[in-house]
């Protein structure tokens, strides 16, 4: 049990104790009621102060809630005790316990967690650009204004070398951030890393002047609807809408970071001639088409993410797939969300088809599940295990350093030949 954990436990269990002591009549006697708000508080206080627990904003919502509970309980030594009516003592009670465990929810969903540490000889830095480009409107803005995307850099610090270049697309509904303990290792190891936020895309993006845009609820709602099973037509038709927007968002951004490796910037460390991509879920499906499309690209990792870039139609309710073997090397890696349904679900009819095939590297994590190959497994497993939809027994810490290692081998191998 972790401490946030143990903490809402105690606040309940406090909660409980009032209620029967009023039910028995004792917080009519020495104002018992208002000591314990007031003592809670100074406890919770306490533990704050001593770092037994971390203050962050995960806390924020449960000390201004404690603090309400003291005051109010506080005017308590002011009045007259009343005859306690049963009902309303257990409807206040419950509601009392309601919102606590709402205003500690945070702290639930979000624990304290300790990061992976990068495992290589580089000192990590990191930072983030806001670029434009002129050549395409944004679809999701509603002035159809140039598309803007914001972009994080993970690179070795202090140093003046060249590096391959890795770039990261998120998951359908993820942020830049989503895989930022494979930025760390990989950038330690000597990789200049990009991450995009897909504006529109991603959950919600910051750009340079702090302006923050939420994700597009047209888009979202695509996503809730499209079921390739019952409707493919459907599906491909969304299939190229997302790739559309998310290829030509990677293809600018490596062509950015390329024009830009002469300045006096994080991208003076690129390596033109070596370049790789990554990306989780639709990310993935992103720089698989990527891949197949430019002919500098070096390897692609796709973490369980279908072929979507390469359906070319719909055929008596079949997809009918780019014959073309793929071009690169390239790593797949699934989870049990995903491995076991390779064979039913059509969009992952081109990734069941690799299975055998010696030019794809394909790897199976068992006991885990699809947001496991994000951090999300380590900054809410609570989340992770909702959104997952199915329990997971695999140990988060131990996937993302073996997804960690997949990812730095694979690179290494394919991008510096070692």
């Amino acid at each position: 049990m972790n401490v946030a954990t143990a903490l809402v436990v105690a606040l309940l269990a406090v909660e409980a104790m009032l209620a029967v002591a009023t039910a028995a009549g004792w917080t009519d006697r020495g104002s018992i009621r208002p000591l314990v708000r007031i003592g809670t508080l100074v406890v919770f206080a306490l533990l704050a102060v001593t770092g037994v627990i971390e203050w962050s904003a995960r806390y924020y919502a449960l000390g201004v809630w404690l603090l309400v509970l003291a005051a109010w309980g506080s005017r308590l030594f002011f009045r007259e005790t009343k005859p306690v009516r049963i009902g309303r003592m257990v409807a206040a009670g419950l509601g009392v316990a309601l919102l606590t465990f709402l205003a500690a929810s945070p702290a639930l969903i979000f624990p304290v967690y300790t990061p992976l540490t990068p495992t290589g000889e580089f000192s990590v830095e990191t930072d983030s650009h806001t670029i434009i480009d002129p050549t395409r409107q944004d679809p999701y803005s509603k002035g159809r204004q140039p598309r803007e995307l914001t972009v994080g850099l993970w690179y070795p610090a202090g140093v003046v070398d060249r590096f391959p270049m890795v770039v990261f697309s998120h998951g359908s509904l993820g942020i830049r951030n989503s895989n930022e303990s494979m930025f760390n290792e990989l950038a330690s190891h000597g990789y200049v890393v990009a991450s995009i936020d897909h504006t529109g895309h991603a959950l919600f993006t910051t750009d340079s002047s702090g302006h923050r845009t939420w994700i597009d609820f047209g888009y979202m709602g695509e996503i809730r609807q499209e079921e390739a099973r019952s409707d493919p037509e459907q599906s491909h038709e969304y299939y190229e809408q997302w790739m559309a927007v998310r290829m030509a968002d990677i293809a600018f951004v490596v062509d950015h970071m390329l024009e830009e490796s002469t300045a006096d910037s994080a991208y003076r460390l690129v390596d033109a001639e070596r370049i790789g991509l990554v990306g989780h879920s639709l990310g993935g499906s992103a720089v698989l088409g990527v891949g197949r499309i430019r002919d500098d690209v070096d390897a692609v990792i796709a973490l369980e993410s279908p072929y979507m870039a390469d359906i070319e139609g719909v055929t008596n309710g079949r997809f009918v797939w780019n014959p073309d073997p793929y071009p690169v090397p390239v790593l797949n890696v699934y989870t049990d969300s995903a491995w076991e349904h390779l064979a039913e679900w059509p969009q992952y009819a081109r990734n069941y088809e690799l299975l055998g095939d010696p030019s794809a590297v394909n790897v199976h994590i068992s006991n885990v599940g699809h947001l496991h190959l994000t951090d999300l497994s380590l900054t809410s497993p609570f989340l992770t295990r909702v959104l997952n939809g199915h329990p997971s027994a695999g140990d988060a810490t131990e996937t993302l350093e073996r997804i960690n290692g997949l990812a730095l081998d694979f690179f290494d191998t394919h991008l510096k030949g070692q």
